[in-house]
């Protein structure tokens, strides 16, 4: 008996600590984004899941001088394929944090936002 309470511990606890795999308002719906640093650009790739009651509205790439400094990033609006994504934003040499924002819509018409976790310091060089 003892034995069996330990396991229902064991499990609840393994419960309890598994990784969230829903969004902060319970759907399926979010986004991942890559970002590798270039030559006057950064180009990103990414995935995303949209719940069977949302449509896709947009998603957006954004990049930010690093560490909040007042500085031009740049953005690119991007078409989804497959719960995929990829595309490219041109800008100055610097180090930027990088996003993606996964806009969708549900079937009342009300618009929701899903950001992805920020890439930090993508490095870009000075193009020739």
């Amino acid at each position: 008996m003892a034995r069996f309470y330990s396991l229902c511990f064991a499990l609840a606890i393994a419960g309890w600590l598994a990784p969230q795999s829903l969004s902060a308002d319970d759907t399926k719906n979010g986004i991942i984004v890559s970002a590798t640093g270039g030559t006057s650009s950064i180009k990103l790739t990414g995935t995303y899941t949209v719940a069977a009651n949302y449509e896709v509205s947009g998603i957006t790439l954004k990049a930010r001088p690093a560490g909040g400094k007042a500085g031009e990033g740049g953005e690119q609006e991007v078409k989804g394929e497959k719960g995929a994504f990829k595309g490219v934003i041109s800008v100055p040499a610097g180090t930027y944090d990088v996003y993606a924002v996964l806009t969708v819509t549900d079937d009342c018409g009300n618009e929701s936002y899903y950001f992805s976790a920020v890439s930090s310091n993508i490095t870009v060089r000075k193009g020739k």
